[in-house]
This record gives structure tokens, sequence and C-alpha cells, in this order.
């Protein structure tokens, strides 16, 4: 687990203190069958599913290039199904963010300032 993943869940138990947090695995094979491209976490809150992934970047936008090819093939499929999808960004210059997926797909680009 990195360090920031490690800043997310001590801030997530902080603000949620009742919530279920799971950990997704980053990779893991299924038979003949590669699972890839989930969010990091899955959490639980009040009869509310909400997924959330974890990013790290050196200052302070946010690109459709911090993601994997798995998780842009992903994380538009399961928003078209109903899931809610935040990421959850640390920067140097401003701290943690939290944005929706959709923003991001929309604007390709996000400046935190």
């Amino acid at each position: 687990m990195t360090s920031t993943e490690t800043k997310f869940r001590k801030h997530f138990k902080k603000v949620h203190p009742f919530a279920y947090l799971k950990k997704i695995p980053d990779f893991k094979i299924m038979g003949n069958l590669a699972v890839v491209g989930l969010p990091d976490y899955l959490s639980i809150e009040e009869g509310r599913t909400i997924w959330y992934e974890v990013k790290s970047v050196k200052g302070n936008i946010l690109a459709l290039r911090h993601f994997t090819d798995g998780q842009l093939q992903e994380f538009p499929k399961m928003i078209e199904a109903g899931a809610i999808i935040f990421v959850y960004v640390f920067t140097k210059s401003k701290g943690c963010k939290t944005v929706r997926f959709e923003k991001i797909m929309e604007q390709k680009t996000i400046k935190f300032s």
C-alpha cells in the first residue's frame, strides 16, 4: 500500500467513521481471465456503495493520462451501470482533493487551484 493510500484511508475513516471500506487488489487473475481496471477501494455507508480511486500527481493537474487503459475502459462501463466513482487526488502543492470521475471524463484535465 502506498503512502498516498495510507493518507486516503486515514482521511476516509475520519470523515466516514462508520463506513465499510475494502481495498480492491490491483491485479487479480481468475482462471484464464485477468481482472483489471477496478477502482482502488469500495465503500459502503448507509446503504450507498461508492468506489474510490486514489492518485498522486506531481503539480496540481489531474488528467486522463493518469489512469490505466483498464481503468479508462472499465470506469465508464461502471458509471453507465449506476456506479459512483470518486478520485481522491493527493497533490504536493494543494493537498488532497476529491473529484468525480465523470468530471475528469468531461473535461479531460482538472486543475486544482
